[in-house]
């Protein structure tokens, strides 16, 4: 699928529409393409605009997919601060997980085939699938720090606390 010509290194871009993520994706999206990388953004039509905002449309290219009509969901929804309460948050990611078809085509279409893809942390699962298909490296992405990631899967020891009671 990639191309292996002269060209620079090309990466997809998958981001999680949420402030918390787009952000520090993006901080380290400026880190490589200042190395040389091309980026292209997969995004929906109403987070295009606070991307081009922070980087030149030289400088990236994007794919811009609607966000499908997800039953649960508000018509509309492109970014997790819409959504009206976090218990439907997994309906959002689930939504941009229907992507991945319209994202495959892109891909196997394109002239300039990407590398990889670098994909949030939400959408690991459905974006490794769609790597393996392309046979392209998938690069996760999380805005949490190593200390947080850790805490996942890592159970802390219970601390021991001398109890006292304190009068006023």
């Amino acid at each position: 699928m990639a191309d292996s010509g002269s060209r620079t290194p090309h990466m997809l871009v998958i981001t999680f529409p949420a402030i918390g993520h787009i952000n520090p994706q993006l901080k380290l999206a400026h880190h490589l393409l200042a190395a040389g990388l091309t980026l292209t953004f997969m995004l929906t039509p109403k987070n295009l605009k606070p991307l081009l905002s922070l980087h030149s449309c030289e400088k990236i290219r994007t794919l811009v997919l609607p966000l499908p009509d997800t039953p649960g969901l508000p018509p509309g929804v492109e970014n997790l601060a819409e959504v009206p309460g976090v218990h439907l948050a997994w309906l959002f990611v689930q939504a941009y997980a229907n992507l991945s078809a319209l994202i495959r085509c892109w891909v196997e279409s394109h002239p300039y085939s990407p590398m990889a893809i670098m994909s949030d942390i939400f959408f690991s699962v459905e974006a490794g699938r769609l790597a393996g298909c392309l046979r392209i490296k998938l690069i996760g992405f999380s805005p949490q720090n190593a200390l947080c990631v850790r805490g996942f899967w890592v159970r802390p020891k219970a601390a021991k606390v001398n109890s006292a009671i304190v009068s006023s």
